[in-house]
């Protein structure tokens, strides 16, 4: 009798265990996306958008909106980057990309899972991927509304 409650205590505490697997890795936070300046009229501005749908802009340079503005996009734009950023592999991204060419814009992007932030800056030369996540981040936040550009 004895060793049935033990056996089925053991098995109560592994579903346990078991149900709670995957649920200590930490989850994306936050995503930015910087773009720099080029030497001509390329749009400078930052956006960074948190896993609640907070959108944070910062226009700088050569865009519609200059200064800070903020929006708010559905919980379900933000899986669709946290689903891009893991199907590019951008945590095992080179940190940057560079090229032998001038007059470029740089697109640096900063993803926050937990407490570990990984940056990857893409002068010329990024794989599709992150090309695509760059595009994604500003189609989900309409950047357009405050950069201009579409």
């Amino acid at each position: 009798m004895k060793t049935m409650k033990s056996i089925r205590l053991l098995v109560i505490v592994a579903v346990c265990l078991l149900a709670g697997v995957g649920r200590a890795e930490a989850q994306l936070t936050k995503i930015s996306l910087e773009r720099t300046p080029c030497f001509g009229t390329c749009p400078v501005y930052k956006l960074t958008v948190h896993s609640d749908g907070k959108v944070e802009y910062e226009g700088k340079e050569y865009v519609k909106e200059k200064g800070s503005r903020s929006s708010k996009i559905d919980q379900k734009l933000f899986l669709r980057l946290m689903k891009k950023v893991d199907a590019i592999g951008f945590f095992k991204l080179n940190d940057r990309y560079e090229g032998r060419v001038t007059d470029l814009p740089t697109r640096i992007t900063t993803v926050t899972k937990g407490d570990v932030s990984k940056t990857v800056r893409n002068y010329y030369g990024g794989p599709k991927g992150l090309r695509d996540l760059e595009q994604l981040i500003d189609e989900v936040t309409n950047s357009a509304q405050w950069t201009g550009v579409h």
